[in-house]
């Protein structure tokens, strides 16, 4: 059986090029939202929302992780590797306290084209987004209330690996 070949996607948003797979979460860039983030580090934060809700079991349920530019001045980055392990998510039940394992067979994750060694720039003002499918990342068995939060973001800003975290969400997911 041969496997079909994504075709990738030039993205241009803000003036900065993004290349995504019809297979990937979205990356893209644009102008940074004014919603919380974690604590920034070297002038980079996460910010953590929600597309959608309510979420149902057995359907999509998408977050987005935005890079945000919180330094007042240009800087140059890249959202993560190009795989899911550079983003980690901490999903707990907020009724049972019991934590959502991961998906070790999941082979969803974040796939972009090659990047500047350096990263994209990100002027002030702007960030750097990436969508991404928790029911495909983690495994989901009862509906509930959860809490949400990027407890490991590794993006690249000047050739280092900066270790973030963002704010925590709340989704609710329906049977």
């Amino acid at each position: 059986m041969r496997k079909a070949s994504l075709p990738l996607i030039l993205i241009v948003v803000a003036g900065i090029p993004f290349y995504a797979s019809s297979a990937s979460p979205e990356h893209y860039a644009g102008f940074s939202n004014a919603g919380p983030t974690g604590p920034a580090v070297d002038g980079f934060a996460l910010a953590l929302t929600s597309d959608a809700q309510p979420f149902y079991l057995g359907r999509p349920m998408i977050v987005t992780v935005e890079l945000r530019n919180v330094s007042g001045r240009y800087q140059a980055g890249i959202f993560g590797s190009v795989n899911s392990a550079a983003y980690a998510f901490r999903i707990v039940n907020r009724i049972t306290g019991n934590v959502v394992s991961a998906n070790p067979d999941s082979p969803y994750g974040l796939t972009a084209g090659s990047k500047p060694k350096d990263g994209w720039p990100i002027p002030e003002g702007t960030s750097v987004y990436g969508r991404f499918r928790l029911d495909l990342l983690y495994k989901f068995q009862w509906p509930g209330v959860y809490s949400v939060q990027v407890i490991k973001g590794q993006p690249i800003a000047y050739n280092r690996r900066l270790n973030l975290r963002s704010n925590a969400i709340t989704i609710t997911i329906f049977p």
